[in-house]
């Protein structure tokens, strides 16, 4: 059986998410390599329509994102 990329990575805390998401404006537009707030690892930034994604570049950690309306 092979897992989704959905239930490969946690959940990040409230505080994780926060950080994650304030620091979209950083990568999406100065491309800076912004630390993961757990692994240390980079973060991805990825536009989707109106909402985007913020994950860790190591698959087994966090991932989160945002929906526009």
């Amino acid at each position: 059986m092979v897992a989704t990329l959905e239930t490969t990575r946690s959940k990040p805390t409230r505080e994780e998410a926060i950080y994650m998401i304030k620091s979209a404006p950083r990568i999406a537009t100065l491309g800076e390599n912004v630390p993961c707030p757990r692994c240390g690892q980079t973060l991805l930034y990825e536009q989707i329509g109106n909402s985007y994604v913020i994950e860790c570049s190591d698959e087994s950690c966090i991932r989160t994102g945002c929906r526009g309306i």
